[in-house]
């Protein structure tokens, strides 16, 4: 298991981010996913923020309706329905792709262009202030660096747990996150909303460098992405 390394735990399974859907007033939501894929669940925050994660995997096959009505509810019974869901009475939402990076999941093509248009200038070796040249965010040296900062904080966030609660997630607890989102930014420099989104879904995806475990998975995630691209936003 973890060889090669996917991310920070030893029992790291490959992911990628099939993408988002919006969540109805009433805390509903509606839409398809590819079949024969597990899948879980991530609440997300108004700021693209993980809230909580589900810890155990769903599968749908070939033309099944799957609903949940929670996951402590009784398994016996039917539920008391005093109101009939918002998102149960329209068309199934479709997935919005994330950043490219994210499907196949690939550290070096989802956060390293953040880092070559935005850090890079200075945090590179032979840069003239010696502490910034140290913290080297260069391509091939960047992932151990941010997995290393403030004494490992993303590493020992980023380990998977056994059960999640509510904001007990990567990204807003990070204090690299927290750093660069401090105001006036960093030594002048800004990252804008999508470079911020980009860091956040690779930090709430558990901070992996890659999401596949050989060159031939990867390739089979890419496929599974094109043939489910009707189920996507263009």
């Amino acid at each position: 298991m973890n060889q090669p390394s996917l991310g920070v735990s030893a029992e790291d399974p490959g992911k990628v981010v099939l993408g988002t859907v919006p969540v109805e007033p009433d805390g509903s939501a509606h839409f398809a996913v590819p079949s024969g894929v597990p899948v879980f669940f991530q609440a997300l925050d108004e700021d693209n923020m993980a809230v909580r994660t589900m810890r155990t995997l769903t599968y749908v096959q070939p033309g099944q309706s799957l609903s949940c009505i929670g996951c402590h509810e009784s398994r016996d019974s039917t539920p008391v329905v005093y109101r009939f869901p918002a998102a149960a009475r329209r068309a199934p939402s479709l997935l919005t792709p994330e950043a490219e990076g994210t499907w196949p999941l690939r550290y070096d093509r989802l956060v390293q262009p953040v880092l070559d248009a935005s850090c890079v200038r200075c945090h590179q070796p032979g840069y003239n202030d010696t502490r910034a040249a140290a913290f080297d965010l260069t391509q091939g040296k960047s992932y151990d660096t941010l997995i290393g900062y403030a004494d490992n904080d993303l590493r020992t966030l980023a380990f998977e747990k056994n059960r999640s609660e509510v904001g007990d997630c990567v990204a807003r607890q990070s204090k690299l996150l927290a750093f660069l989102t401090a105001e006036g930014g960093h030594e002048g420099a800004t990252l804008d909303r999508e470079s911020l989104d980009r860091l956040k879904v690779w930090m709430d995806t558990y901070a992996h460098r890659q999401g596949a475990f050989s060159i031939e998975q990867e390739e089979q995630l890419a496929a599974l992405r094109e043939q489910a691209a009707w189920l996507s936003e263009n």
